[in-house]
């Protein structure tokens, strides 16, 4: 099969230097579409007219033109999607000045340092609270802290361990 200059090839030459990375095909519209059928079916058809048909990268300027108006669309679409979106956001925020319990509760726990997080899981595990840790007697106090003290130095020591034993085992292998 022969290459005619203004046939198939010529325009897919052209369609090749065309940068598709730009545009996607699920942003054009059905009319779109369309209308690049139509340029594409036009431009087979002046192939098989001789010298009076158009010539493709003509049509495909027109494609191309036409790409760029339905990219460019697209991207004013979202914008504006975005832009509301982001009035939804700050006008719920306004409407909602005084925060959740659960919010502050969240909060309040994030502010705190791991080791206040963890200390505070010892005591809930023994039923107290830390205001309930404050208000006992310095000996009581004394008892806990060395039992949390030793609770951590365990921890600490299994820890070690597995990581020791996972390190051996890689060597291993």
């Amino acid at each position: 099969m022969t290459s005619v200059s203004n046939g198939p090839a010529a325009a897919y030459d052209g369609l090749r230097l065309f940068d598709s990375s730009r545009v996607k095909p699920q942003k054009l519209s059905t009319d779109d579409i369309q209308e690049a059928l139509t340029g594409l079916e036009a431009q087979k058809a002046a192939q098989d007219r001789p010298a009076a048909a158009a010539s493709p990268p003509v049509e495909i300027a027109n494609l191309q033109t036409q790409l760029q108006k339905a990219s460019q669309a697209e991207t004013e679409f979202r914008s504006q999607q975005i832009a509301q979106e982001g009035d939804a956001v700050v006008s719920a925020g306004e409407d909602d000045e005084e925060e959740s319990e659960a919010v502050k509760t969240f909060l309040a726990y994030m502010s705190k340092t791991p080791e206040e997080r963890f200390f505070e899981s010892f005591l809930k595990s023994k039923g107290m609270t830390k205001e309930e840790f404050e208000a006992l007697p310095p000996e009581d106090k004394q008892a806990l802290l060395k039992e949390f003290q030793e609770m951590v130095r365990e921890r600490t020591e299994a820890e070690s361990a597995k990581k020791l034993a996972r390190t051996a085992a890689r060597e291993l292998l």
